[in-house]
């Protein structure tokens, strides 16, 4: 993916993931299938306020453990 140079909001990530604004965000999204997306996401924007950057890691942890349960549920 090609870098952003621009600050967003909260809002905007969750605009532009399909996402919408929940308490327990990160868990409440967490995708297996969405694991690689929402790495590709962050990494392409560095600028992203802290706070955001958290809670996508929140996301992307909660991802990684459905997809992990996923793949062991189907052995």
């Amino acid at each position: 993916m090609k870098k952003i140079d621009k600050a967003i909001t909260f809002e905007q990530v969750n605009h532009e993931l399909g996402l919408e604004l929940t308490p327990d965000w990160g868990i409440i999204h967490a995708g297996g299938n969405r694991t690689e997306e929402f790495i590709e996401y962050i990494s392409d924007r560095d600028f992203l306020d802290k706070r955001i950057k958290y809670e996508f890691m929140e996301l992307i942890i909660a991802s990684t453990m459905n997809s992990q349960l996923d793949f062991l549920l189907k052995r």
